[in-house]
């Protein structure tokens, strides 16, 4: 078997192997919530939020790291790394939805920006003002 021989079957190897199990593209992201009291702008610790970033397919598993987010510190701060395999769609939106007993949930609505191509996660900023429910009279 020549050099030149061995060098076409390393390449079919290779390519078949490849188109058996697939590209894998990963693109990272850091989900960086802050989440205050809108009358009074304190901190809210405690505050549950879960990400859906594919809204029209809640079952795919194209995301890793998405769904129910760790809750607020003292600060009213969470952050959750996350990736996608896909790339993202024009006009894409991702919904977080924000859950503090004694306050009123919130969706807030998310258009994430460009992956950079280096490899580093984009960092996706949410800062938001939940407004506490009425408290009922006697």
């Amino acid at each position: 078997m020549t050099v030149r021989h061995s060098f076409r079957i390393l390449i079919i190897v290779m390519a078949s192997t490849s188109l058996l199990t697939g590209c894998s593209y990963r693109f990272p992201f850091e989900l960086l919530m802050t989440v205050v009291d809108s009358q009074d702008g304190t901190p809210l610790e405690g505050v549950s939020a879960t990400l859906e970033t594919d809204p029209g397919d809640p079952g795919s598993d194209w995301a890793h790291g998405t769904g129910d987010l760790p809750e607020t510190d003292r600060e009213g701060k969470s952050t959750r790394d996350f990736e996608i395999k896909r790339p993202l769609r024009d006009g894409e939106e991702w919904n977080v939805t924000f859950d503090k007993a004694g306050h009123k949930l919130l969706v807030v609505r998310n258009k994430p920006g460009p992956v950079p191509g280096d490899g580093k996660r984009l960092p996706i900023p949410v800062t938001v003002k939940m407004k506490p429910l009425p408290t009922p009279e006697p």
